[in-house]
């Protein structure tokens, strides 16, 4: 952050709230408070009206005229930007930034009716995943995704036990299925991959660009990809031998006991369920990897039974043996 920038965070937050110690400003700044001291001076000097009276405050009004935004509008805003999901993502100081920038910027009005139902309202929403991006990793990969730059990569997929080097194209970075995924062109298999980024040992910019696809849409891509973003998925269809490009035809039946939980919604985007003439229910679908299915299958006990394919029949056999093990 820039010195200029830092001097618009400090209005802001100035502006956000009734007061600021400078300690509270070095904070949220990750400076000093000597720098904030001297940050103050400059404000000062320049002509904008901050003052101390039980910490530093700015008059109220005194630049910018109000946002126009209703009660309704800004607690939508303030949903988002406080919802859990931000405090552990890599968007954590901009969401707080952007959040003071717009509080010091609302009307006297709208600040005193949001503080009194500040807490009727609030989201939940970490993360499925234990797992933080590295930070240096998220960035570089943005740089690329914006600079158009082929990236180098280490990365050990959930399913092999070597690390394999690649090179592709980065088009995007996406949040699904609780966590970070980049989204990257191989040239070599000449087509679009996921890659989950807790998986990337090492990363860096190979010394060329790439010319992005012009009819690029990230929403098609994922759909031919099998990902539905607005299915909520009991098995990670994400999970794949991303490299292998490896697909597996599932199918699987259930007793009826399980008919109203399979047709109370979709479960994967390449689905279909149909009933026999015994009224047992048949489950098929196209993933890319067995481990989360597995998951899914074993939690219906003995009212699964894996059809297809063999491999997947193999490792409930193995999970099985060994859960006996544990018990007997």
């Amino acid at each position: 952050m820039t010195k200029y920038e830092r001097l618009l965070h400090e209005i802001n937050l100035l502006k956000s709230r009734q007061r600021f110690f400078a300690s509270d400003l070095a904070k949220e700044c990750s400076v000093s408070r000597r720098t904030i001291y001297r940050d103050i001076l400059s404000l000062s000097s320049a002509g904008i009206p901050v003052y101390f009276d039980d910490g530093y405050k700015i008059l109220s009004d005194a630049f910018l005229p109000s946002l126009n935004f209703t009660t309704d509008e800004y607690t939508v805003l303030r949903l988002a930007l406080t919802s859990s999901f931000f405090e552990e993502s890599p968007f954590s100081k901009l969401a707080k930034s952007a959040l003071a920038k717009i509080e010091g910027n609302l009307s006297s009005q709208i600040k005193s009716a949001e503080r009194k139902k500040s807490d009727e309202l609030k989201i939940y929403l970490a993360p499925q995943k234990t797992y933080s991006p590295n930070p240096l990793f998220f960035n570089l990969i943005r740089q690329a995704i914006s600079k158009s730059v082929v990236l180098r990569l280490k990365y050990k997929p959930k399913s092999f036990k070597k690390t394999i080097c690649e090179d592709i194209k980065p088009y995007s970075l996406v949040f699904l299925s609780g966590s970070w995924r980049l989204l990257g062109y191989c040239d070599f298999h000449q087509k679009y991959h996921l890659f989950d980024l807790c998986g990337i040992k090492k990363i860096m910019l190979a010394d060329r660009n790439f010319e992005r696809q012009k009819d690029f849409n990230l929403d098609e891509v994922l759909k031919k990809l099998g990902i539905d973003q607005e299915i909520c998925q009991p098995f990670d269809a994400l999970e794949s031998d991303e490299l292998s490009g490896k697909s597996f035809n599932v199918k699987i039946e259930f007793s009826k006991s399980a008919k109203k939980y399979l047709k109370s919604k979709k479960h994967h985007p390449i689905e279909k369920v149909w009933l026999t003439k015994s009224g047992d229910i048949i489950y098929t679908a196209k993933v890319n990897g067995l481990d989360s299915v597995l998951r899914w299958i074993l939690g219906f006990g003995d009212k699964a039974k894996v059809l297809e394919p063999p491999e997947l029949r193999e490792k409930v056999k193995k999970t099985i043996t060994r859960v006996k093990s544990i018990y007997s």
